[in-house]
């Protein structure tokens, strides 16, 4: 019976822990290539616009890296946080992403939408395997 109890228990977690071992640890480097050229495109946009979409490819690439769906950025962007060397950056782009799709009247300047723009390419960059 004991046994019946250590299996029922054994056998989830040995699946989770599958999984999560087949998880993709890195982003490839021509996703991440692929992605930032996307961003980059997004220049061509009026700010509050830029900063929408450039957020939406960096997020969309993260979540297919660790095949996370039905997570929010934020969910994401925290599991990943400790291999950001611009988490500080990437935090006030990610509000400010907030503040330009919720608020009313919230305007994004050019430089703020560049800047972002260059963060958001940074934090992809960050996800690819250093040789």
């Amino acid at each position: 019976m004991i046994y019946l109890v250590i299996l029922a228990i054994a056998i989830p977690f040995a699946l989770q822990l599958k999984q999560a071992l087949q998880r993709t640890k890195y982003l490839a480097a021509e996703q991440a290539k692929d992605s930032c050229t996307r961003i980059q495109r997004t220049s061509k946009l009026d700010p509050n616009h830029s900063l929408l979409e450039s957020h939406k490819i960096m997020v969309s690439t993260v979540e297919q890296m660790l095949n996370a769906k039905n997570r929010t950025a934020a969910q994401l962007l925290n599991k990943l946080a400790d291999r950001f060397s611009n988490q500080a950056e990437l935090w006030r782009f990610h509000r400010m992403r907030n503040q330009a799709a919720h608020e009313l009247d919230f305007y994004v300047s050019a430089n703020d939408a560049k800047e972002a723009r260059k963060v958001f390419k940074k934090t992809l960059q960050d996800l690819v395997k250093q040789k």
